[in-house]
């Protein structure tokens, strides 16, 4: 009798351990997803670049250097010089907007300065500030480094904000151009056939005027009249 209750325990027992162990090797698989890749993460929500790229431009030192890098989705190093008599260089990472400063090291009066708002990025930052020279910035395969344009020059409209259009003078479709803001409305007055424009894209706009309608569409002007 206790034999036969020794043998019907063992498969309760072994389910028990089976499932132990089951346990084990998914808190492990956990902890590992948690510390591979990057320092990013798939929840992240994606960076708006857009007020990045708007501070760089306005920053007043920057004629030496001036770029911008998103670094895993998750931060954004800028990195800038200029003939200034004093700060005349500054490199500093963000988190997910211009305010969130997590470090930054910077020339001053009193000489070189380097500031950790967050000290869990201390080594992170350490990295940046000594290779910005470098391609990866010196933090290897394992991350994923974009260079951002911050520069007005564009060709397309992809090298604009999405509040600008990439400007070219009229006929020149293909050309070299300058990031400007479209126009948000147009003068009101009576169109004549004079008044029609060819835009880049084929279609006939009206409003001749600063060519202000294709403007609008983020669209040049290939020649006045319509289009064939």
């Amino acid at each position: 009798m206790r034999r036969w209750q020794q043998r019907s325990h063992r498969p309760a027992m072994y389910k028990n351990k089976h499932r132990r162990v089951i346990h084990l090797l998914l808190l492990v698989s956990l902890v590992i997803s948690f510390s591979c890749g990057g320092s990013g993460s798939v929840n992240d929500p994606p960076i708006n670049i857009e007020p990045f790229i708007l501070q760089a431009r306005n920053e007043q030192c920057s004629d030496i250097r001036n770029k911008l890098y998103l670094i895993d989705n998750s931060s954004v190093f800028w990195d800038r010089a200029g003939n200034c008599p004093d700060a005349g260089y500054a490199q500093t990472l963000y988190g997910q907007t211009p305010a969130k400063v997590l470090c930054s090291h910077f020339d001053s009066i009193a000489g070189p300065r380097t500031i950790y708002n967050d000290e869990t990025h201390k080594e992170l930052c350490d990295t940046l500030f000594a290779n910005p020279d470098k391609p990866d910035l010196g933090l290897g395969p394992g991350h994923i480094i974009l260079s951002v344009n911050v520069s007005t020059a564009c060709r397309t409209n992809a090298g604009c904000l999405s509040t600008e259009y990439c400007s070219k003078a009229p006929g020149d479709c293909e050309g070299q151009g300058v990031c400007v803001e479209r126009p948000q409305v147009c003068p009101l007055a009576p169109v004549s056939i004079g008044d029609l424009v060819c835009g880049c894209d084929g279609r006939t706009y009206g409003s001749y005027i600063n060519a202000c309608d294709a403007a609008m569409q983020g669209v040049n002007i290939a020649h006045q009249g319509t289009c064939p």
